[in-house]
């Protein structure tokens, strides 16, 4: 259960939106690093890039699962795109794929349809007031809730990828074993990062 940051010396501080990464569940979920800003020891910009590491996973699955599926049915997003869960609620995600159906036209804002499979590549979010699994958690079902139908957590530090979708055990696997995107379309991707040569 997320719940609200606990008092702290900064607490009456004002915190640019800017450091807003997500409201989930009417509660704002600040970038990781957000409180170095506040104590003047980093910049707004240092917390809301990506990493090199997920910076580039992102970019590498993105052009590998825009390569393997059916792009007259669906679109690929990525670079955190929003998504308007409801009013006041919205998320980032990492690579979302979109049936083409549903948004045939872009509108210049935060996507208010679902995609049906979104990836997630590491948290991004400052953890002190929610752990990360109850985050992963509560973040997949908001996105179930909203109609996603696939959802792919990659962890880097553990190797695993948490695949899950509505009404279906969840399962953590790790990186070397095949895993369904959308369709018929899988990924190893372990396999993927090695024929890339992205090693970390």
């Amino acid at each position: 259960m997320i719940t609200e940051n606990p008092v702290s010396h900064q607490a009456h501080q004002e915190i640019p939106n800017a450091l807003l990464y997500e409201v989930l569940n009417g509660k704002p979920l600040y970038y990781r690093g957000y409180k170095d800003v506040l104590a003047g020891v980093s910049t707004i910009e240092s917390v809301m890039g990506s990493s090199d590491l997920q910076g580039s996973i992102v970019s590498l699955l993105n052009a590998v699962i825009w390569n393997g599926i059916d792009r007259s049915k669906y679109r690929t997003v990525s670079n955190e795109t929003g998504l308007q869960l409801g009013k006041g609620d919205y998320v980032s995600v990492d690579i979302g794929i979109f049936e083409k159906s549903l948004v045939p036209v872009l509108k210049g804002r935060y996507f208010d349809v679902p995609p049906s499979v979104v990836v997630e590549v590491d948290i991004k979010i400052d953890l002190d007031v929610v752990h990360e699994w109850d985050y992963v958690a509560q973040k997949t079902r908001e996105l179930f809730q909203f109609g996603v139908q696939r959802v792919l957590w990659i962890m880097t530090k553990s190797r695993q990828v948490l695949v899950a979708a509505p009404g279906q055990d969840w399962l953590i696997t790790d990186l070397t074993k095949d895993v369904l995107i959308i369709d018929e379309f899988s990924l190893n991707i372990q396999q993927v990062f090695d024929e890339d040569g992205l090693v970390f």
